[in-house]
């Protein structure tokens, strides 16, 4: 397994669990393939994720996203790299990953469904 992920923005974490899956930036290079997925890094593991690298994009700017406007979670690739700006400061490149929800733990879709639709499936659907 690989390094855990976090999904501390609530956007992303929307995305991810109302539509399965979710494209993220970030401005550095990480380990792909199936990992933990937690809020934050000292929160419970709520669920596991698979990972996938999508591309690399050096001197990013808002334009450079469009293949993925509708996966961020974002209402406007502008509001995304506005989100990254704001999460990893002005990065020289980022690296694009695919974010597939694997299962969620049972705990955790019982406080989703306060706040959030239904995840896609849940650790008792036997996976």
């Amino acid at each position: 397994m690989t390094t855990p992920i976090t999904f501390s923005h609530p956007v992303v974490r929307n995305q991810l669990f109302t539509e399965g899956e979710v494209v993220i930036a970030r401005p550095d290079d990480r380990t792909v393939g199936v990992t933990d997925a937690r809020e934050n890094w000292n929160g419970e593991v709520f669920g596991s994720v698979d990972i996938q690298r999508e591309s690399i994009i050096p001197l990013p700017t808002p334009a450079d996203l469009r293949q993925w406007d509708n996966e961020s979670g974002f209402e406007t690739r502008e509001g995304w790299f506005r989100a990254i700006e704001e999460f990893h400061g002005s990065p020289d490149t980022i690296y694009i990953f695919r974010v597939e929800l694997r299962y969620v733990e049972q705990w955790y879709t019982e406080e989703l469904s306060q706040t959030v639709a239904a995840p896609v499936k849940s650790d008792s659907d036997g996976d």
